[in-house]
């Protein structure tokens, strides 16, 4: 946990009281070994950053007061990671609930999780997806990242229904043909533009998705010759991406 996170609705006004069990300040006094007078990063979920100071520990859990930082760069400033958006292929459950928490950690502004033609249709109705369950994956993943912004996540039943809502205009898809990255990374419309990175499934995209990627705009981006795993290149891809553009 590298910025403690709270929600809105956990400040009573400034101050903020953890119960004996709250993970956070369990991490407090098992992990950080804080005393009163201590402070940590800290931020509001989707809000500024800051630092959170212990006023008091007891057997009934931890108070203390969070304080923004005073100036609005500095507040914003680890606010958000990479940005840009994945677009993956729905990935089974078990996989996907591990996965969340490191795309998190990235930083990035959008998830798009949608079925496609090589996936079992079951994996989008799993108990992950019922409203607010990967929330506390999400928030720990922004903690580890050090940052505030939670990516905003949405499923889609089709390829077809995930791609008419993809805005960004430098597009790419990681693919075993592909040409290799430099090739297209280097583009200086690459390191303006807002992105969308899609990776497919655990089978992959059908040949006819990736005919409708191609369609859409995505460039075909190899990531090496090994075969990687849907969960590794779902974090290599934004990440290649990212270091691209820091050039």
């Amino acid at each position: 946990m590298n910025r403690m996170l709270f929600e809105a609705e956990e400040l009573q006004g400034v101050r903020v009281a953890l119960g004996p069990r709250d993970r956070r300040a369990l991490h407090l006094r098992g992990v950080l070994r804080s005393s009163v007078g201590d402070s940590v990063r800290a931020g509001i979920v989707n809000g500024p950053s800051g630092v959170f100071r212990v006023l008091a520990m007891a057997h009934d859990g931890v108070t203390g007061e969070f304080t923004a930082c005073e100036s609005a760069a500095e507040a914003t400033g680890h606010s958000a990671g990479i940005g840009g958006t994945l677009l993956l292929g729905a990935v089974r459950p078990i996989v996907f609930k591990r996965l969340v928490k490191d795309l998190s950690t990235l930083g990035l502004a959008r998830i798009m999780v949608c079925a496609a033609d090589l996936t079992e249709r079951s994996y989008l109705s799993a108990s992950i997806w019922e409203r607010g369950v990967l929330r506390d994956r999400l928030v720990a993943g922004a903690e580890q990242g050090g940052h505030t912004r939670l990516p905003e996540l949405a499923v889609y039943r089709s390829l077809t229904d995930a791609l008419a809502e993809v805005s960004d205009s430098f597009r790419i898809v990681a693919d075993q043909d592909g040409v290799p990255p430099a090739t297209i990374l280097s583009h200086r419309e690459a390191a303006s533009a807002d992105w969308t990175a899609a990776v497919g499934p655990e089978r992959g995209f059908s040949d006819r998705e990736r005919s409708a990627l191609i369609a859409a705009g995505f460039m075909p981006v190899s990531l090496g010759p090994s075969i990687l795993r849907s969960e590794v290149a779902a974090q290599v891809l934004p990440l290649m991406i990212h270091a691209f553009r820091k050039q």
